[in-house]
């Protein structure tokens, strides 16, 4: 069985979004900062770059000042969405620097395989 969704450019990263949140269980709030996240996201992995340098990027103090401005947020408010992605385990630790847990990283094209025990 295969379902197909046919969105926009912005439809995409929300209902990609949308699949996951079941488990991360994200505010609205922290759902519109983690859209504005990977948006930045995806324009620069356009532009050719990689980890760990997308990370140090996006989730660097410019790279947040700058999304804090599109969605008019504090300097607390943003570092607040900042921890609270954090320990939802969205944007995760790796050595000195930061970045998106790649699963959450929007693909064009998913497949799920349940391997089911029967016993």
């Amino acid at each position: 069985m295969e379902l197909k969704a046919k969105v926009d450019k912005d439809q995409f990263i929300e209902r990609y979004i949308e699949i996951w949140n079941g488990s991360l269980n994200l505010t609205e709030k922290e759902i519109e900062v983690l859209k504005e996240i990977l948006k930045k996201y995806l324009q620069l992995i356009k532009d050719g770059l990689k980890e760990p340098y997308l990370g140090e990027l996006v989730l660097s103090p410019n790279g947040m000042s700058e999304i804090r401005k599109i969605l008019k947020l504090s300097s607390q408010g943003m570092n607040n969405y900042k921890e609270q992605l954090k320990e939802k385990n969205v944007i995760k630790k790796v050595g000195d620097h930061f970045q998106i847990n790649p699963i959450l990283i929007p693909q064009k094209s998913i497949t799920f395989k349940f391997i089911v025990d029967d016993e």
